[in-house]
């Protein structure tokens, strides 16, 4: 049930380093930033790089037209 932040949560502690409180903090915020900002934006990415074509098939819940 709590795959997600443990996945992020091993991610941070192996870019910040085993054992580096700042490295662990600094790796945390910028996965936290890079997570939140891929998720929100990769909407708008889809639709500069996919066609409306291509689109179509996806559906309305993924990429509203």
């Amino acid at each position: 049930m709590g795959d997600t932040v443990l996945i992020l949560a091993f991610v941070v502690i192996v870019v910040g380093g085993i054992g580096s409180i700042r490295g662990a903090f600094l790796a945390a915020l910028v996965i936290g930033l890079v997570d939140t900002l891929g998720r929100s934006f990769s909407v708008d990415v889809l639709r500069l790089v996919m066609d409306r074509l291509l689109r179509a098939p996806l559906g309305p819940p993924l990429l509203p037209c």
